[in-house]
């Protein structure tokens, strides 16, 4: 396991209503903000119940789903790695930067 090797994520930002829609597709000028460019390795962020924060978020698999397709993401909170999969468009997942603006994803200095 590479987890000893990733820096913790550090300050991550808080969103207190991970359910309500934005009306927003995504981030101004960011060429991977649309759910349905999202494949493996895309950057993204996760929303974690558990901790009520976002966090920067990996894709590690893009399955087919019998309606939508089925992400699973691996994201870090407090350097022990999670993972979690959903609908491709749930609302606990959102382009990269629009909670975590300015805070890097774990490993990146």
């Amino acid at each position: 396991s590479n987890a000893g090797t990733v820096m913790g994520a550090g300050r991550h930002g808080r969103w207190e209503d991970p359910v309500r829609r934005t009306g927003s597709t995504g981030t101004a000028g960011s060429a991977n903000s649309s759910s349905s460019a999202w494949e493996e390795g895309s950057i993204v962020e996760a929303y974690s119940a558990t901790s009520g924060m976002w966090y920067p978020a990996r894709v590690m698999q893009a399955q087919p789903g019998d309606e939508e397709d089925i992400l699973t993401v691996l994201f870090y909170v407090e350097e022990e790695p999670k993972q979690k999969s959903m609908l491709r468009r749930d609302p606990m997942l959102a382009p990269l930067g629009r909670h975590t603006a300015g805070i890097l994803p774990p490993g990146f200095a």
